[in-house]
């Protein structure tokens, strides 16, 4: 297929090439992510989002840069917005999504809420190599906590976020742990105030990145508990706010941002260079 459509869409700067889902059934959808995603020949993301209309509102599928499938808060936000654009959905819908249906919110300033389930520390869900729930335990050095929220995190509370040397020197080592079997996101948390945190973010798969829905979920939770706290939590990314709303770090947990279409074009060819095609800008 030539002249693929994509979007090029981002929200709290985690950034995504974005196709109809129907565009590529024919086609390796990880070979596409990789290619896609690849920053120096492609067109350059933290992931690829394939969404399509669906009965009960949209279906997407997250890739990504190495062509592994994940699950995604800012995709879902992503996905939700371009889907509202495109006159799919309305306001309120839900989203199907790693095989569960997220309710899903645009609100008229172009914001986007998402419910995810409670976060699940039981070690066969993050997954993780241990007897009982991984709280505050040592991995390569770093004390912290993990927990899925859809995907699985590595959750450190620190006083201070880490600088260049330590953070790209352990951060890989800890993705690749062999304690996690299907690798695991950093997230680096340093608390500002009951109802504030920052984050460095390390992303399996992707590397550092300026940030991440289900680890800034994964953090205000892992936070909650360790302190007993609900509401709401600012959780400032390196890329921009994400603002989540929890009752307790049991309950459902709703987050907010507001995703943005950065452009639109189309690629000569699924899998981008492997066809010798370039992309085209509109």
């Amino acid at each position: 297929m030539s002249g693929l459509p994509f979007w090029k869409t981002q929200t709290i700067g985690n950034d995504f090439v974005l196709v109809r889902l129907q565009d590529l059934e024919a086609h390796d959808l990880p070979e596409t992510a990789r290619r896609l995603c690849e920053r120096k020949h492609g067109i350059g993301s933290d992931g690829l989002l394939a969404v399509a209309p669906a009965p009960w509102g949209l279906e997407l599928r997250m890739f990504n840069p190495d062509g592994t499938e994940d699950f995604c808060g800012n995709g879902l936000r992503c996905a939700g917005w371009h889907g509202h654009l495109e006159g799919w959905v309305g306001q309120e819908f839900e989203t199907l999504h790693g095989g569960k249906r997220i309710p899903t919110k645009v609100f008229p300033d172009g914001r986007v809420e998402v419910t995810l389930p409670p976060a699940d520390f039981h070690p066969e869900s993050v997954p993780v190599l241990s007897e009982g729930e991984f709280i505050e335990r040592a991995v390569q050095g770093l004390i912290g906590t993990a927990v899925s929220t859809g995907s699985a995190h590595f959750v450190v509370l620190t006083d201070r976020l880490p600088g260049d040397e330590e953070f790209f020197g352990i951060s890989p080592l800890v993705e690749h742990d062999p304690l996690f079997p299907e690798h695991v996101s950093v997230m680096y948390t340093q608390p500002v105030s009951d109802h504030h945190l920052k984050l460095r973010i390390w992303e399996r798969s992707a590397g550092e990145t300026l940030g991440c829905g289900t680890g800034s979920t994964a953090a205000a939770v892992v936070w909650a508990r360790k302190n007993g706290i609900g509401g709401e939590v600012t959780v400032s990314n390196p890329g921009g706010d994400l603002v989540v709303k929890l009752e307790d770090w049991r309950s459902p947990v709703v987050s907010v941002s507001k995703p943005q279409r950065v452009y639109q074009g189309t690629v000569a060819c699924p899998i981008a260079l492997a066809c010798g095609g370039k992309a085209s800008l509109a």
